[in-house]
């Protein structure tokens, strides 16, 4: 019954239509209802984008419960479409744009070509990692939290601001550009790593 209602809503809104073509405009869409996300996915949306509000139930486990500003920007999220309703609250954002029931909203600072960090978090465990990225005083344009291991792959020294930097799909490839102002810098992206990507590097690797 929920797949059939979920069915007409898309159906009676376009919402599932709209889904359905941005991909043929360029524009790139994750799928919520994705059956082979793995558990870090799971944690990552759970115990962090949409911790500190009530789980509902729900067939799509990747449900927005909250609309966290730092949270959607670390993961890339520039816009946000949400139905009008008098039993909850609209998002914190600023709202761009309105047609019908449905209301776009725009969150702020979105990670859209990398955040260029200058301070790195080490975690010895996942709990570790999403502590560290809970903490009020996380802020993820600026510090990254990976584990230990990946920390000894660093170069020593402070981290240096990135000039310029862009992100483009073409295909399966994703195209980094990215200028650091000193020796060593690190650019969160806002995309889930994969064994799958090798990454091939123009000029010299870090």
């Amino acid at each position: 019954l929920m797949v059939e209602e979920r069915t007409r809503a898309w159906l009676a809104t376009g919402n599932g239509f709209l889904l359905r073509s941005l991909p043929l405009q360029g524009i790139p869409v994750a799928s919520s209802y994705e059956q082979a996300l793995d558990y870090l996915y799971y944690l990552f949306w759970t115990r962090y984008i949409n911790f500190g509000s009530i789980a509902q139930p729900s067939i799509n486990m990747t449900t927005l419960h909250r609309a966290d500003q730092s949270r959607l920007a670390l993961v890339g999220i520039r816009y946000l479409i949400a139905r009008n309703s008098i039993f909850a609250p609209p998002p914190d954002l600023q709202a761009v744009f309105s047609w019908k029931n449905y209301t776009i909203y725009e969150v702020p600072d979105a990670n859209i070509s990398g955040f260029a960090v200058r301070n790195v978090i080490e975690a010895g465990s996942i709990e570790d990692e999403l502590r560290a990225m809970r903490d009020e005083r996380f802020d993820p344009r600026s510090t990254a939290v990976i584990s230990r291991t990946e920390a000894s792959r660093l170069s020593p020294g402070r981290l240096s601001a990135v000039s310029e930097s862009s992100i483009e799909l073409h295909s399966n490839q994703i195209r980094v550009r990215a200028k650091s102002t000193g020796e060593s810098s690190l650019l969160v992206l806002p995309f889930k790593y994969s064994h799958c990507w090798a990454p091939h590097w123009l000029s010299a690797p870090g």
